[in-house]
């Protein structure tokens, strides 16, 4: 499929497209697609024009059946997000450095509501939070002699 009106044949079949929730994305880059009826399908995902429309765990998305297990995810399914604005000028924001250092002789703690970050001086760093999410485009890795959970 090499142009969006190559889609138009599969409308007068509307059962092989469906509507489904990513479920996760597979190392390969494919996404875990479920579907109505608990269905899960791996999926490529038909690559969008503009960045950042890229999908992640839990977008409802309209999904291609290719009748043999798979399939190709559309696009996302939902309301239209607001196009960010600058946050500063951006020729002001060009001359800023490109790494910024923070230093201290005790702990640097970020904190934001409920939210908070610490740097400990002795090499803790500790993330309090109601929900923490980690997004990734290909892996996360723990490294650790021992990673205890719970």
């Amino acid at each position: 499929m090499s142009h969006p009106f190559d889609l138009a044949p599969l409308i007068g079949q509307p059962q092989s497209l469906s509507r489904g929730e990513v479920a996760g994305i597979d190392d390969d880059g494919r996404l875990r697609v479920t579907l109505a009826g608990g269905l899960t399908l791996r999926c490529e995902l038909l690559q969008p024009d503009t960045p950042g429309t890229a999908c992640s765990g839990g977008d409802a998305v309209l999904v291609w059946q290719d009748g043999a297990g798979g399939g190709v995810v559309l696009g996302r399914i939902g309301h239209q997000a607001p196009t960010p604005q600058p946050v500063a000028d951006p020729l002001a924001f060009a001359q800023r450095p490109e790494t910024l250092v923070l230093e201290a002789q005790g702990d640097i703690v970020l904190r934001n509501g409920q939210s908070r970050i610490r740097l400990g001086a002795d090499g803790d760093v500790e993330i309090v939070c109601a929900n923490f999410a980690t997004r990734s485009r290909r892996l996360l890795r723990l490294l650790a002699p021992m990673i205890k959970m719970n």
